[in-house]
């Protein structure tokens, strides 16, 4: 049995139809996966400028807490301190 011209268009019809939604979500996962990577891309500056201000607050902390004593402090005279 041969198929009538009209199954065969049918078949056709759908079988462009099922390659143009195939192609439209496979643009939709790129547009997807471009905003993710925008996105990772800003965040990753974002840690960037944390870990930056992280360690001038460590810096900063650190120089506070360990000040250097004046020579008067550490029980030491001034003619041995000098």
């Amino acid at each position: 049995m041969s198929m009538s011209f009209k199954a065969k268009f049918l078949i056709g019809v759908a079988a462009v139809a099922l390659m143009a939604s195939v192609g439209s979500l496979q643009a939709r996962a790129d547009d997807v996966n471009e905003a993710i990577l925008k996105r990772l891309d800003a965040l990753e500056k974002e840690n960037g400028k944390l870990r930056a201000e992280i360690k001038q607050i460590e810096a900063k902390t650190t120089a506070k807490a360990a000040p250097a004593k004046p020579a008067s402090e550490a029980g030491l005279s001034p003619e041995v301190a000098g």
